[in-house]
């Protein structure tokens, strides 16, 4: 809607109002310390059981993953961001297993 659109009046009824423009929310970058210290609980503690679900349920379908974050968080972007963070360590746990591999397969040689 159009900043100064009236809203709230049907014909010549109620008060004339327009709409308040909020500024978007954005997320904040973590600091150096907050970013290494979260990793290492990921680390050492690993998934939450919640978290396990959702990474069983992206290989179904990410939609219902992010269906069931949902639930879980609250919200869409919430839900998307942690499916994402999910995705993102799985791909590092695939990557660091196949060069385990490729290191035992030299070893063998």
């Amino acid at each position: 809607m159009p900043v100064g659109t009236r809203v709230g009046v049907k014909g010549k009824r109620g008060t004339k109002v327009t709409k308040i423009v909020k500024p978007k929310q954005t997320l904040r970058a973590k600091s150096k310390r907050n970013k290494f210290i979260g990793e290492l609980v990921e680390e050492v503690a690993g998934f939450a059981p919640y978290e396990g679900r959702i990474a069983d349920l992206i290989d179904l379908s990410e939609k219902r993953a992010i269906r069931f974050c949902r639930r879980r968080l609250g919200s869409n972007r919430r839900a998307k961001l942690k499916v994402k963070l999910i995705e993102d360590v799985k791909r590092r746990i695939r990557k660091r297993q196949a060069e385990e591999k490729e290191r035992e397969s030299e070893a063998k040689q």
